[in-house]
């Protein structure tokens, strides 16, 4: 009742009254002899002092409570381990015994069981003797069968692997033959694009020139005409496009059905890795508006803006 009273009155930092009830405390418990609140009192009147910023005194008061903690410690800590082995000294005799005991009755159980795997041991000798002969020649027999059976699976192995060969290379074959299809679809593009710039500039020549009025409508005729014939390539480029990439337009307008076709058009050409001043001269447009475009896509996308949008392409279909 001293220490916790002790404790209110340190917590309200009333150190005189603390004291009074920690010595009233320590006093008790040195004439009761109990080891534990004498403890406590010491340690109480450590942080007393300690709160008064009383060096000194703190430390003595410490290091009374960590010595006598440390003996109480150390002869419980004695006493503990006196019970558990004079326990351990009695459980391990108990145990010898019983364990004679039984090790006597094991040692007649054993020799009854080595007599008796002797006798059986002879007789299954004579068993597997005359058993071990016939095992042999059958085993010999399926060792034999067995061989061709390998024999006959290699045969077969080799075949597929060469028809699985023959078929990666057509394969193969196959994939250089659309991308180059791809690739000169793609120039045939770029020569429409030219086509059209050279109509532009005729035009631009004829409003400077008016009196070379019908040659330049005839060379504008002749041009218009190539654009027209130009103007199939991109379709045909699309098909082939989605043999060599099945299914890329399908699921981008599918995951991302806001795309409209001239974006779709600018994301196969993302994924055949045209720079932006190429994919300006393909799609017969600025740069800049090659670059607006990206950025559209990018953002129905949802891309952030470290995602790489050609990688992202790459792993469309």
């Amino acid at each position: 009742t001293y220490d916790n009273i002790g404790d209110v009155y340190l917590a309200q930092d009333k150190f005189g009254e603390a004291k009074h009830n920690f010595l009233g405390s320590l006093k008790i418990a040195q004439q009761i002899k109990a080891a534990n609140r004498i403890i406590e009192a010491y340690h109480s009147l450590y942080q007393l002092f300690y709160k008064q910023t009383k060096a000194d005194s703190a430390l003595v008061y410490y290091q009374q409570y960590n010595y006598l903690k440390d003996s109480v410690f150390n002869s419980e800590q004695s006493r503990q381990m006196a019970e558990i082995q004079a326990d351990y000294i009695n459980e391990k005799k108990e145990k010898e015994i019983q364990l004679l005991a039984h090790q006597k009755k094991i040692d007649q159980l054993t020799l009854y069981i080595v007599i008796t795997l002797f006798v059986l041991t002879i007789a299954l000798s004579l068993l597997i003797a005359s058993r071990q002969r016939l095992k042999i020649r059958k085993n010999r027999e399926i060792l034999q069968q067995q061989q061709e059976i390998y024999q006959t699976q290699q045969t077969l192995m080799q075949e597929k692997l060469k028809n699985e060969q023959l078929a990666k290379e057509g394969l193969q074959k196959e994939i250089a033959y659309k991308n180059q299809q791809l690739t000169s679809h793609t120039l045939h593009m770029i020569k429409k694009n030219q086509l059209l710039e050279q109509i532009k500039a005729g035009l631009l020549a004829l409003a400077q020139n008016p009196k070379q009025l019908k040659k330049e409508l005839g060379n504008l005729n002749r041009l218009v005409e190539q654009g027209f014939n130009l103007d199939k390539e991109w379709e045909e480029f699309r098909q082939v496009f989605e043999q060599v990439h099945q299914d890329f337009f399908k699921q981008l307008k599918q995951q991302y059905p806001s795309l409209t076709p001239h974006e779709l058009h600018v994301c196969a050409l993302v994924k055949l890795n045209f720079s932006i001043k190429e994919m300006a001269t393909i799609l017969g447009i600025a740069p800049n508006s090659v670059a607006m475009a990206r950025y559209r896509i990018r953002k129905k996308l949802q891309l952030e803006t470290d995602d790489n949008l050609t990688e992202f392409m790459m792993k469309v279909a």
